[in-house]
């Protein structure tokens, strides 16, 4: 909740929503907010660690306590750890995963035995019954038993 009332004895103000992990496919328009517990406050928006500045496709927002990077017609180099800094003690973090759009197009869950699933690193054969699932540039399966790079 966002209290616009504040003293110069309370605490920094501090993150009431937090920013949440978000997957987006490539040529898309992309959102990640957090909210503050006071408004007027003034935050940074890093990308991996290097300060986000504005410009044609980043458009980085303030309405009272929400804070909101707009990322317009997202590529694959948009794929990062974004965070948001108040003070080196108050930061949020969460991942953007970018699919890209012929990946989409093909995206799937395959579950049998011996299974291929063709990635943009090659193919993965998995070795037993799993669900195989591509986000990002990345493989997850549920698969609990060793898998090899064919």
């Amino acid at each position: 909740m966002c209290d616009a009332v504040t003293n110069a004895s309370e605490p920094t103000a501090e993150f009431t929503v937090p920013l949440k992990e978000v997957q987006s496919v490539e040529g898309q328009a992309v959102e990640m907010t957090c909210e503050l517990s006071k408004p007027g406050q003034t935050v940074t928006w890093l990308k991996d660690a290097v300060e986000l500045k504005a410009d044609d496709r980043v458009e980085l927002v303030v309405d009272g306590c929400d804070h909101r990077m707009v990322i317009r017609n997202a590529t694959l180099e948009d794929e990062a750890e974004y965070t948001v800094k108040l003070t080196d003690d108050v930061t949020t973090k969460a991942t953007l995963w970018v699919e890209g759009a012929s990946k989409k197009k093909a995206r799937n869950t395959c579950i049998a035995p011996q299974a291929a699933y063709r990635s943009c690193s090659g193919a993965v054969r998995v070795t037993d019954r799993a669900d195989v699932q591509p986000i990002g540039h990345r493989l997850l399966t549920s698969h609990t038993q060793p898998w090899s790079a064919v």
